[in-house]
């Protein structure tokens, strides 16, 4: 035991030398660099390398290190399912700073920056008739690209539905009161909405629709308005006559 102590004992003591050794020596080339450069170049020269060893020393990052990670993928917010309007503004966010471009199938649209929040906008893009599917990519100062967003798509629309009123028919005239209450059915395309006299009729999966109005006695107009998921409307009228 006396003997392992004696021998680290040793090891510690030629250690510290070796330390010792080397602090000196490192103090000993730092001197023979400051008095070499305050003969050449004067104070300011020593004092710049005094900040430019703070400064390395401070750093956390090595020098000459690159950056190489990407920025996570944009958010493109959820568009309409459909539209009326051949114009579109598309919004999103994404790291703060960073470079985002709009992209459509294989083409690129446009280009913007993220603000300080990381929020970005891309306004009045043109549609096409049909359905538009859009997504974006940024790009970091580093030049670091990331992947694909998230997908969005909008169904530019300017077709009104079909709308065909099959009851009651044009002109028909009814009589007593069992007789006041009147069905308005008919067809359109499916997922429409349809209004009768500004209520909302039922309309199924096929795109058939029934309602059931009450008639004012005397001339009755009843208004059928069909509306598509891009706000495109079709209306109709038809008139019924009613007498106690």
């Amino acid at each position: 035991m006396q003997r392992f102590v004696q021998r680290s004992g040793s090891r510690l003591a030629r250690k510290e030398g070796s330390r010792m050794m080397k602090q000196t020596l490192g103090l000993v080339v730092l001197t023979v660099v400051a008095l070499f450069l305050l003969v050449q170049f004067g104070i300011p020269a020593i004092v710049n390398m005094a900040v430019f060893l703070g400064d390395l020393k401070a750093s956390s990052t090595p020098i000459g290190q690159k950056d190489t990670v990407a920025p996570a993928p944009p958010i493109l917010d959820q568009l309409p399912t459909a539209t009326i309007s051949a114009k579109l503004d598309i919004t999103g966010y994404t790291e703060a700073g960073v470079l985002v471009s709009l992209h459509k199938g294989g083409v690129q649209l446009a280009e913007t920056s993220a603000d300080d929040t990381g929020s970005f906008t891309f306004s009045n893009l043109d549609l096409e008739s049909g359905e538009n599917t859009f997504f974006a990519v940024a790009k970091d100062t580093a030049g670091n690209e990331c992947g694909q967003s998230n997908r969005v798509a909008v169904n530019f629309d300017t077709l009104p539905p079909k709308l065909d009123l099959t009851s009651p028919r044009e002109g028909l005239e009814l009589f007593g009161e069992s007789k006041r209450m009147i069905e308005v059915s008919g067809d359109t395309d499916a997922g429409t909405e349809v209004m009768v006299n500004s209520y909302y009729a039922v309309v199924s999966s096929l795109g058939t629709f029934s309602n059931r109005i009450r008639l004012e006695e005397g001339d009755n107009t009843i208004t059928v308005t069909a509306r598509d998921g891009a706000g495109n409307t079709t209306t109709k009228t038809v008139s019924v006559k009613f007498s106690l």
